[in-house]
């Protein structure tokens, strides 16, 4: 079963859609380790090592998300994880979406997104990861 980690950054406290998501993909067979809000980067690492996940999904509905998502990714970084990172939340524009695809988050979904490709993105995503959730060597 794959498992998959979500959670909110910073002091955003609107966790409808990451508790929405947790459903989807908990309903989708989907093991779903959910941190909820008031998160940080690091806290968010550490619960991925210890879970052993294999992707990230983090809920913006407030713009921290331009601070903590690049530290988020650098965290990964450091720590020599593969553990792919999909954005989703209400506040996301076109230009956030390539600014977060161009720092390396794998998927990025805006509010109204259909459950179904939110399932199939993140079926494929921990299919094709071979290296999430482990060291890189």
């Amino acid at each position: 079963m794959a498992k998959v980690l979500i959670s909110l950054l910073g002091m955003d406290q609107h966790e409808v859609g990451a508790l929405t998501v947790s459903r989807i993909l908990r309903d989708a067979g989907f093991e779903v380790v959910y941190l909820g809000r008031f998160q940080t980067p690091d806290s968010i690492v550490r619960a991925a090592l210890e879970e052993g996940v294999q992707a990230i999904g983090i809920s913006c509905y407030s713009w921290e998300f331009r601070t903590y998502v690049p530290q988020l990714l650098r965290r990964l970084e450091e720590e020599g994880l593969a553990i792919p990172v999909v954005v989703g939340g209400g506040v996301l524009s076109e230009e956030d979406e390539a600014w977060l695809r161009a720092m390396g988050v794998k998927g990025v979904f805006r509010a109204g997104s259909p459950e179904g490709d939110i399932v199939r993105f993140f079926q494929e995503l921990v299919a094709t990861s071979s290296h999430a959730g482990t060291s890189v060597p």
